[in-house]
């Protein structure tokens, strides 16, 4: 898992001497952890806030607001998130965000009176955790392959899943014991102790290429008097008008309406339509979660599935046959669930809408990687703020829809006829609009740009001795010596890489030069240059070596 390496480059600087780094396969577990965290505190809200309700005498409209209030924010700040990932890093924004929405949720009351300030602590954590997913895909853009995109971004963001099954097994049991407010707070300290992991181990290093480039362009920007510009090659209004990315968007959308609807209205159809106690016995909280273990499974399935057919029918065509594939089953699945009369059939019900739901995300939630990767964290802003406006419909329009009479089984109907005719038309419109080649582009950049000196000092993990860097794929250390931006260095992006091998090395890489893995080792398993090398590995998924 990890690997004992000396003046070694990570993310965050110089690793000192006998210090271990994170292999990419510790790397991905990790990342998939600390989505399995935040998932735990979005799931849980929903039984805190519905056990609150009950309690404090609040009716469904009041929830359905408070459910909401939360996608306000964290739809509004999904797309800054990407533009702040591609200047920031990934990482850096990873661990502030947490930072930021752990706090808010250690301070989240359910004491009477105290809607107000709830209010605002659920405005505050959806901002906050709005920047998480940008982050997180501006990291795995960079440590995949068009081979391996499928699964690698499979495993790690269906671990929502995985985070929505222990809190749908342990909140209920939580609430009840200790209160409403157990639960946001178990989801608080258990997202600290993962920042504070973050801190131990660093962190290892991706792309080479794209951070010279964007250590180039923005060096170039200072010498000529000006800001980082940082966001200046984006093409924000092509993106937003393309009908590949629209189609992507209406797909997003229509999966997190699904999966919304199946996370905060699930327990409230528990407990007033089948009149069952959601702390109920252990069986009946392990069937609840049994739907969302499935959806992982399939979701990863998925993204296996999908990276297969695209090296048979080619990436546009498979990502088109599972979405679709997906989007088509679910409508018929989301139609049966109104007529659950037991938990046990409300738990397959549910288990084959979001199976299906899952499955289809191995065609849309990969898509933004395939046509834009060096704008994976903006494109998937695109994509994340249309899949959590879907969040808000998803609450508050069941919620004011079942206002007049919560128990009256023909007002479920409705709501599960509207969302199986938005599957139907997204599933169509991704068979129509999407594409699977690069769409768009960084800027070209003159040759000789990938010439930099970086220094270590003033990363948030610790400084260490300059690093001379030379242009990709070998030769001899170029340019003149020169501080990298500061911009760069305040996240933890530089230094770069060691100083490349000699023209002519044996040893310099070639493994898989198309996807220009930045290459960060100087001794693990025999040979220096494929610890995490330019390629992942004879396994297909992770580098070759240093497992």
């Amino acid at each position: 898992m990890v690997c004992i390496v000396p003046g070694v480059p990570y993310l965050g600087g110089i690793i000192p001497l006998g210090r271990v780094m994170l292999t990419n396969h510790a790397a991905c577990a990790y990342l998939a952890l600390g989505v399995m965290i935040t998932y735990f505190e979005r799931n849980g809200f929903a039984v805190a806030i519905t056990a609150a309700s009950d309690s404090l005498g609040y009716p469904q409209s009041v929830k359905g607001n408070i459910m909401s209030l939360f996608f306000v924010t964290y739809l509004s700040t999904h797309i800054v998130g990407g533009a702040l990932a591609r200047r920031y890093g990934g990482l850096f924004m990873l661990r502030r965000m947490t930072a930021g929405w752990a706090l808010l949720a250690l301070i989240s009351p359910f004491e009477p009176g105290s809607l107000a300030l709830l209010r605002i602590c659920r405005l505050g954590i959806g901002m906050t955790q709005g920047f998480v997913f940008p982050a997180l895909h501006t990291l795995l853009a960079e440590m995949t392959t068009p081979a391996t995109r499928g699964r690698v971004v499979s495993l790690v963001v269906s671990s929502i899943y995985l985070g929505s099954a222990v809190s749908m097994v342990s909140s209920p049991t939580l609430v009840a014991l200790h209160g409403p407010a157990s639960q946001t707070r178990a989801a608080a300290t258990l997202a600290l102790a993962w920042l504070a992991m973050s801190t131990v181990v660093p962190w290892p290093a991706t792309d080479r290429e794209r951070v010279l480039r964007l250590a180039s362009s923005q060096s170039v920007a200072q010498e000529q008097g000006g800001r980082c510009a940082w966001a200046a090659d984006v093409p924000w209004l092509s993106m937003a008008r393309h009908p590949a990315v629209l189609a992507m968007m209406f797909a997003s959308f229509t999966s997190h309406v699904v999966v919304f609807f199946m996370m905060s209205w699930v327990p409230t159809f528990v407990t007033v339509v089948l009149g069952q106690s959601l702390s109920g016995s252990g069986l009946s909280q392990a069937a609840q979660a049994a739907p969302w273990l499935l959806m992982y499974a399939v979701a990863v399935a998925a993204g296996s599935a999908s990276d297969a057919l695209a090296a048979r029918i080619g990436i546009r065509t498979a990502r088109k046959a599972v979405c679709v594939l997906g989007m088509l089953s679910c409508a018929p699945s989301l139609l049966l669930v109104p007529y659950a009369r037991t938990p046990a059939e409300l738990s397959a019900l549910s288990a084959l809408v979001l199976m299906t739901s899952g499955f289809s995300r191995g065609g849309w939630s990969i898509n933004h990687l395939d046509i834009g990767p060096a704008f994976a964290g903006v494109l998937q802003g695109y994509a994340g703020t249309m899949g959590n406006f879907a969040g808000v419909v998803a609450t508050r329009l069941p919620g004011w829809m079942l206002s007049s009479d919560a128990t009256d089984r023909a007002v479920w109907h409705r709501i599960a006829r509207v969302f199986a005719t938005l599957c139907v038309l997204a599933g169509g419109a991704f068979a129509l609009f999407a594409e699977g080649d690069i769409i768009f582009r960084e800027r070209p950049h003159a040759p000789g740009d990938d010439d930099a000196v970086a220094r270590g000092a003033g990363s948030e993990d610790g400084g260490g001795p300059e690093v001379e860097v030379g242009p990709l794929g070998g030769g001899g250390g170029g340019g003149r010596a020169t501080q990298g931006p500061s911009c760069l260095k305040r996240a933890g992006r530089l230094p770069l890489a060691p100083a490349p091998a000699a023209a002519g090395d044996a040893d310099t890489p070639s493994d898989n030069d198309e996807s220009a893995l930045l290459i960060a080792s100087q001794r693990c398993e025999g040979d220096p240059r494929r610890a995490f090398g330019a390629g992942l590995g004879r396994s297909g998924l992770w580098p070759a070596g240093c497992q």
